[in-house]
């Protein structure tokens, strides 16, 4: 189940910066993005809902890449 108070410790390893979603989802597979089984363009749709290509212009995109630590926080 999942517990909304829950806490994970993790380090940033990787930020990268992407002029926009179809540029950052060219560099990632689907799997490690967790939409595995679905294409490019269908990510791209998704994550459009929250950011559509005005706000991809004005903030571009972020990757961050993150390692869980062991143990709790």
């Amino acid at each position: 189940s999942e517990d909304p108070d829950r806490k994970l410790l993790a380090d940033v390893v990787r930020k990268t910066v992407y002029a926009d979603f179809k540029e950052l989802v060219e560099n990632y597979d689907p799997r490690v993005l967790g939409f595995e089984g679905h294409t490019p363009n269908d990510i791209c749709e998704y994550l459009g809902t929250f950011y559509d290509e005005e706000k991809q212009k004005k903030y571009r995109a972020v990757a961050i890449e993150i390692a869980v630590c062991d143990g709790q926080v």
